[in-house]
């Protein structure tokens, strides 16, 4: 008899308490260098189209690679389809008008414009919760900013430097 192993059984367990590494340090240049070599595509369990692509990789953009969890990764993509969904339902509105008509001719105010609302807040959302929306805080989010501009210049720093003086994976 085999013994199945479930996806939490093959994660590593760390302690919660354990202090994250500096942004500065040498360790974490180093995995921002090698996170940076590599693009993070599309996760296949939120399929996107071809018109949210650009989405997605404007949003990825927002911070260093190695900075991206799976989950927000997939919550970029969720982000990518709203931001796509929000952009057909505005111009569609355009063309319609904020204001139809019924039957009857009275006017009545364009269901789109709900939608587009909802979108908006789904956005949102999906900012703060990836924590790339644009707002004044506290020392922790400026501590926080501070950390990914040091990883993204880290990670940029990959594509300059190709003159071999420093051993990095072939990949």
């Amino acid at each position: 008899m085999t013994k199945k192993v479930t996806p939490q059984a093959s994660v590593k367990k760390t302690n919660p308490r354990a202090r994250k590494v500096r942004a500065d340090s040498k360790e974490s240049a180093v995995k921002a260098m090698q996170a940076g070599r590599h693009q993070i595509e599309p996760p296949s369990n939120v399929p996107l189209q071809n018109e949210d692509k650009a989405f997605f990789y404007n949003i990825i953009g927002e911070k260093a690679n190695v900075d991206w969890t799976m989950h927000e990764i997939e919550l970029a993509a969720l982000l990518a389809k709203a931001m796509r969904d929000q952009v057909e339902e505005t111009d569609a509105l355009r063309v319609e008008g904020t204001i139809l008509y019924n039957a009857r001719g009275t006017p009545v105010m364009n269901p789109r414009r709900t939608a587009i609302g909802l979108h908006t807040s789904s956005i949102m959302s999906l900012r703060r919760s990836l924590a790339i929306h644009g707002s004044a805080g506290g020392s922790t989010q400026v501590t926080r900013k501070k950390g990914q501009q040091i990883n993204k210049s880290n990670q940029s720093g990959t594509a300059m430097d190709d003159d071999d003086l420093i051993p990095r994976p072939s990949n």
